[in-house]
């Protein structure tokens, strides 16, 4: 499959917009709608989602950023000025910023960091799903190169894939992967107990997918062979996992005991 669309949707004098930035724009404000609908759901003041959400850009715009400075410092070390590129952004540093908010702002507000972390977990699915329609378009986060039937060959001068080279579409294999946890969730939002499953089931799901999918991705190795990003993965799982399991078996241990009766 050729992806001919030129990555620059339109010029404004000397100042080019990107499909990449509509896109993002976009997948922006599909996920404030589904966090709006999760909040009210769940019984969280309109306003303070909207604090939450607001505050959440920043955090993610800033961690996103940190981690893809941190995987490539070899190529930014020797010219700091490259950083003003507003290109670049890791999905793992973004998680971690979300994350990092949710414990500071439920400090803040008093509120259960598990019910913020099940208000926002549908919107950080889809806001993924839809954004990453941004990447396949600008041809960045591109794969490996392959010969498969399914390979993508990026031909315009604007893609930041290389050009003519059959390779992995990997920001596909991530759509589909985040929709199908989007639409996963979604349908068993209403039955998963106890307060924040929902959100213990979208970092195990999206540790994992994240994972096998950059198995496909090219990109720097970090350490023991693996990018950084997958090793973050390991550490997510093996963090939540434990977690789930144990919130999970807390839940039912008195609901079983009283049956029992």
């Amino acid at each position: 499959m050729r992806i001919t669309l030129d990555p620059i949707a339109f010029y404004i004098g000397s100042f080019s917009v990107r499909w990449y930035g509509i896109i993002l724009f976009f997948a922006f404000l599909v996920g404030l709608v589904v966090l709006l609908i999760e909040a009210r759901r769940l019984g969280v003041a309109r306003r303070q989602a909207i604090s939450l959400y607001l505050w959440s850009l920043p955090f993610v715009g800033v961690f996103s950023k940190l981690f893809f400075y941190m995987d490539r410092w070899d190529l930014y070390e020797s010219n700091l000025a490259l950083m003003l590129d507003p290109s670049g952004a890791r999905l793992d540093g973004a998680i971690i910023g979300y994350l990092i908010l949710l414990l500071g702002y439920s400090r803040f507000a008093r509120t259960s960091f598990w019910l913020l972390g099940d208000v926002v977990t549908l919107d950080i699915a889809i806001a993924i799903a839809v954004g990453r329609w941004a990447c396949f378009f600008n041809g960045c986060c591109y794969g490996l190169p392959c010969d498969l039937p399914w390979a993508v060959i990026y031909t315009n001068s604007h893609a930041r894939a290389p050009l003519g080279v059959p390779v992995h579409p990997v920001q596909l294999y991530q759509i589909l992967w985040y929709s199908l946890i989007f639409i996963v969730l979604w349908m068993m939002r209403r039955d998963l107990k106890p307060q924040g499953s929902l959100f213990l089931l979208f970092i195990i799901l999206h540790a994992f997918g994240d994972f096998v999918t950059r198995i496909f991705r090219d990109d720097n190795e970090f350490l023991f062979g693996m990018q950084q990003a997958q090793l973050i993965s390991i550490l997510m799982l093996a963090a939540a996992i434990p977690l789930y399991v144990t919130r999970l078996r807390d839940y039912r241990r008195p609901i079983a005991s009283a049956e029992s009766k």
